[in-house]
């Protein structure tokens, strides 16, 4: 054979390798199948036929793109996922995989009440994108020891060093979950009862709740009963909340959701069209609460839009709402505070430097039981407050700023039934359309009359 020749024949068997290779590089994204009636036994859980019987087995089988689709039924496992990839379990299909209906064929991952639920991890030079949907996290349990501030007994969600972490939990249920101390509670030991998600070092973790109730959950240790968020050392959280309920759960501080940022770090809050309803902080915070630690290049801003916080209540600070920080950036949009309860701040506390802008807000009929601030409670020499066309009620200011913008009424707003507006409220037409949202927290239209009404409610006639 000549030169010419073994050289392409070399050629010819370089490319039918690389070749071979590259199509190692592109398999497909999967379907893995789970059901309670499956089998793990030497099962690679590709077959709707056949699939495994847990989903902590579909996850060693599965490969960075593919979907693990869980069968209606109760799964009683702890799962983690701590490397990168790509990768979706989705709930809520029949038992032959032939159709999704997730209100009939309920999908419960049960941690037995001995570890958590779901661990999702990304550590240095690691990057993960996960989707959970239609799945119910419940009986989740984590002990924390005094000064440990980790959790997240339902979910944990966490980034580390450089690591990058996406998750979307989507029609997510996460309840009856629990965080308790292994000794004497001590301030900032523990978070998130049902939710913990935690950037540090320098990593950045995004997580998004669409559609999803967070309920009954408990943080006995410290933040975040329903949901906690904690950025620190030079790391960025995101943390968006669409059309989610956050109800019925209970902290120390925060009993709906905590915040907390540190070391130079950076925070980000968005929620739209969320309820906070009934939710307990021991101190302060029964909805929502959010702490700073003053660091010049910490940065926590917040944009509530279209949600509504009734019947919290805060054992000392704000019911509603309670703010500690000395950098934070706030702005309520449509949103309707009421029915909350507290020492002081019934409604919403600043209780020191916060810049918070108020838009079409809705603060009235919070209750006291000892300080000021029925509705309002500033405090804090460098805290501003900036209504625009707001209805507020009680205002008590023990050294903040209160900056009138303008459109701003105090009367009663005749709620009709909850949060919703009746036919002879002050609070329809009172409102700015500019920048509004051009529907209200139940998707109705905005505006529905002359002009948008405040509140999170839009009168339709």
């Amino acid at each position: 054979m000549s030169a010419v020749g073994r050289s392409r024949k070399v050629l010819t068997g370089m490319l039918t390798i690389l070749a071979f290779v590259w199509s190692l590089d592109r398999v497909e994204a999967a379907d893995r199948f789970v059901s309670v009636v499956g089998s793990d036994a030497a099962n690679d859980c590709l077959t709707n036929s056949s699939p495994c019987r847990t989903i902590g087995h579909a996850l060693t089988q599965a490969t960075s793109g593919d979907t693990i689709k869980v069968a209606g039924g109760g799964y009683r496992e702890n799962l983690l996922i701590d490397y990168s990839t790509t990768l979706s379990i989705a709930g809520g299909w029949t038992a032959d995989f032939s159709s999704r209906d997730p209100a009939a064929n309920k999908t419960r991952v049960d941690g037995g009440g001995v570890d958590r639920v779901l661990v999702i991890e990304a550590g240095p030079g690691e990057s993960i994108n996960f989707t959970l949907d239609s799945v119910t996290v419940t009986r989740g349990s984590v002990v924390v020891p005094a000064g440990d501030d980790d959790g997240g007994a339902g979910i944990l969600a966490r980034s580390l060093g450089d690591g990058s972490l996406s998750a979307l939990l989507a029609k997510v249920t996460v309840s009856s979950n629990k965080v308790t101390l292994s000794s004497k509670p001590v301030a900032g030991s523990g978070s998130g009862g049902g939710i913990l998600a935690t950037s540090q070092d320098t990593s950045t973790l995004n997580l998004s709740l669409i559609d999803c109730t967070l309920t009954r959950n408990i943080s006995e240790a410290w933040d975040g009963g329903g949901i906690a968020g904690s950025s620190t050392n030079a790391s960025t959280l995101n943390l968006s909340l669409t059309s989610s309920n956050v109800t019925r759960n209970r902290a120390a501080a925060g009993g709906g959701i905590a915040l907390s940022i540190s070391d130079d770090s950076s925070l980000g809050l968005t929620m739209s069209r969320c309820s906070v309803e009934r939710n307990h902080a021991g101190y302060g915070g029964g909805g929502l609460s959010a702490e700073e630690d003053g660091s010049l290049a910490s940065s926590m801003t917040m944009e509530v839009t279209n949600s509504v916080f009734v019947k919290n209540k805060g054992h000392v600070n704000g019911g509603g709402m309670y703010f500690l920080g000395n950098r934070g950036n706030v702005t309520l949009e449509s949103c309707t505070l009421t029915s909350n309860s507290a020492q002081e701040g019934g409604g919403l506390d600043t209780a020191s430097a916060t810049h918070v802008i108020l838009k079409n807000v809705l603060l009235w009929g919070n209750r006291i039981t000892v300080g000021g601030g029925v509705d309002l409670d500033m405090g804090g020499s460098n805290t501003t407050v900036s209504a625009d066309h707001c209805d507020i009620g009680g205002r008590f200011n023990s050294g903040g700023t209160f900056n009138d913008v303008g459109g701003n009424i105090n009367r009663n707003p005749l709620f009709l039934r909850g949060v919703h507006l009746s036919p002879g409220s002050p609070a329809i037409d009172t409102g700015t359309c500019t920048g509004a949202p051009t529907t209200d927290f139940e998707g109705d239209p905005r505006p529905a009359g002359a002009g948008c009404d405040i509140g999170a409610d839009e009168f339709v006639p």
